[in-house]
């Protein structure tokens, strides 16, 4: 899918340049680029279905849709105005993807992902003693969660069953 989206850069680079706000495609574009098939061997409509997909749901192309008045075709000149709801519709696509990557970044900066933070509400193993269960299990998780602990000749158990060596 990477190299069909730098052939797109390279044959039409008005149109396909990556850059902070991307010039909204015509309607049809798809249609118009699969014209060119015989230009690149690896081109299919799957894989320029994956590559027009990433490439209309990045950051710069939906600012461009909201930035600009018209779409563009092939070659760089525009085609047709973009319609109101076709502008909801990216603003929308962009808080999203804003949302996502702050939390990300939050998650990033903590140290912690989702499944971490889930992990601090279950009990830690040098808090569980033998025959004692465990009293929570993670939200995402609907399965018990088994906890080791390491006892005398490093050899590890299950908490529930551990068993105290001598020797």
């Amino acid at each position: 899918m990477k190299s069909i989206q730098r052939w797109l850069v390279r044959r039409w680079p008005d149109t396909f340049t990556p850059g902070p706000d991307l010039k909204p495609l015509s309607l049809n574009i798809y249609k118009d680029i699969l014209g060119y098939r015989n230009e690149n061997a690896a081109l299919s409509g799957r894989t320029l279905s994956e590559a027009l997909k990433r490439h209309t749901t990045s950051h710069g192309y939906l600012y461009g849709v909201l930035k600009n008045t018209h779409r563009y075709d092939l070659a760089g000149n525009a085609v047709g105005e973009i319609s109101e709801s076709h502008r909801l519709i990216a603003k929308a696509k962009l808080r999203e993807l804003q949302k996502h990557s702050q939390r990300d970044r939050r998650s990033s900066r903590t140290g912690n992902s989702i499944v971490q933070n889930d992990l601090r509400s279950v009990r830690q193993p040098d808090e569980c003693s033998p025959g004692k269960p465990l009293d929570k299990t993670p939200s995402w998780s609907k399965t018990p969660v088994i906890r080791y602990k390491r006892v005398k000749r490093k050899i590890v158990l299950p908490v529930e069953t551990v068993v105290e060596l001598a020797g």
